[in-house]
């Protein structure tokens, strides 16, 4: 049933996936490699000046010091830990999807690799954008959907019915209500109901650029502290976009990178994913539960 949306928008039974992990040192090596072994296997080079070789030569450097000697330094936090949360969603885009989209995945690697080392430092946001695109599509083969990298993004299916995924990252809070409209407009061109999925790490604040925490455990819980302050300040924002004919719900994901405090070289991420449906359509709400009954965390 379709309803009038109220002013707050009410969910109902949402849970939260959320997914932490972190590896050690000898561990973040060995995932670089197969990065460059799956690259290898598709006959692509990784320039020197890449995001992924430049994470791999500070890891290097990360193993042979001591970190009080880093904090020292002119180390640069930031970017190794960028480095590793990139490293750790390509590897698993690689593995969830080279055997499926062998062809799909030579044409776009590359230019994921040569990606800024930041995403603030991006002056051509292609390579994140299709990195989101393209986790999306790993996270859901690796949940056991069927997909297909076909427009507006990605199309899965669930219980006999094919639905898309429009995929939009979001830089600022200037751009929620342009990116939610060209999603709309995406799956409206492919004909296809479905869900919009928006990546909202740059949403955080500049002050919160990774998660420190002492377990696994830690990680879980701040990256669920963290996706629900970012409904709380944006929700009311994004929930009336979402009121349209070819929307059945909204992915919420968000990646932190993270240090593991007391530990001597594990470094990790934080993942949390919110499935929310239509806030005016009561019809929803089963058919967004059951599709988030079956995700599976990366990790």
């Amino acid at each position: 049933m379709v309803r009038p949306m109220s002013k707050k928008p009410q969910y109902r039974n949402l849970e939260l996936t959320s997914s932490g992990g972190s590896i050690g040192y000898d561990a973040t090596l060995a995932l670089v490699k197969s990065v460059r072994d799956y690259a290898t296997s598709l006959d692509i080079q990784i320039h020197t000046q890449s995001r992924i070789s430049q994470f791999e030569q500070q890891l290097n450097r990360f193993g042979s010091a001591r970190i009080n000697e880093l904090n020292k330094s002119n180390f640069d936090w930031n970017s190794f830990t960028e480095g590793n949360r990139d490293v750790t969603e390509i590897a698993f885009i690689c593995e969830k999807l080279i055997n499926l989209f062998p062809s799909e995945l030579t044409a776009v690697l590359k230019p994921l690799f040569d990606g800024a080392i930041l995403p603030s430092s991006d002056t051509n946001t292609l390579a994140r954008n299709r990195q989101f695109e393209l986790y999306m599509a790993a996270l859901f083969a690796h949940s056991g959907f069927s997909i297909e990298l076909k427009e507006p993004d990605l199309k899965f299916e669930h219980q006999g019915t094919y639905y898309g995924i429009a995929a939009k990252r979001i830089s600022s809070a200037k751009q929620i209500k342009k990116r939610v409209q060209e999603a709309r407009s995406q799956l409206s061109r492919a004909g296809l109901r479905g869900l919009i999925a928006l990546s909202v790490d740059r949403l955080l604040a500049p002050e919160i650029p990774r998660v420190v925490a002492s377990s696994e455990t830690a990680l879980d819980l701040a990256g669920e502290s963290l996706v629900n302050k970012i409904l709380t300040d944006y929700g009311l924002t994004i929930a009336p976009l979402l009121c349209h004919p070819t929307v059945i719900g909204l992915v919420v994901n968000l990646v932190v990178p993270a240090m593991m405090a007391g530990t001597a070289g594990h470094i990790g991420t934080t993942t949390s994913l919110r499935l929310m449906p239509r806030p005016d359509d009561e019809g929803t709400i089963a058919l967004t539960q059951s599709i988030n009954s079956r995700i599976k965390g990366p990790y």
